[in-house]
């Protein structure tokens, strides 16, 4: 799969969509699909059966590659039906050149716990504060 930009939706609420630019990421992002689901989607939008798309794989989450030098960006949903990611950093890359711009917000802080609050016009989007951990599973917070 193919996106022709760096945006990327990082949350919604009540019709409302928080949107993510990767900053300074590289121009063509590959979207690769990970972990395919049991069943197939199926879009019946509209009165136009050529208009409906059928069959349609699911998957649990969805991997860009090098979206920063080194750096990869996976998206899966959480238990709480709620988009979730992690940037995965090879052994020397810098994760300092992660950045994020945000579009459909009406304004943003950081919260005493460390979330992200994003204030769209559907109401607030809570961002979890950032975990780091190795493959062993280990997490701690912030980084």
């Amino acid at each position: 799969m193919r996106r022709p930009d760096r945006t990327v939706p990082f949350a919604t609420r009540h019709g409302s969509v928080a949107n993510g630019v990767f900053g300074s990421a590289a121009a063509d992002l590959q979207a690769t699909p990970l972990d395919l689901l049991p069943g197939k989607a199926n879009y019946f939008l509209g009165n136009d059966p050529d208009a409906w798309v059928t069959d349609v794989p699911r998957y649990a989450s969805v991997q860009y590659g090098d979206a920063y030098p080194g750096i990869d960006v996976v998206y899966r949903g959480s238990d709480q039906r709620q988009l979730e990611y992690d940037f995965v950093i090879q052994p020397g890359a810098d994760p300092n050149s992660i950045a994020l711009d945000f579009q459909g917000i009406d304004s943003q802080e950081i919260a005493a716990d460390g979330r992200l609050l994003l204030q769209t016009a559907g109401g607030q989007v809570a961002q979890h504060a950032p975990l780091i951990y190795q493959p062993t599973g280990k997490r701690s917070p912030g980084w």
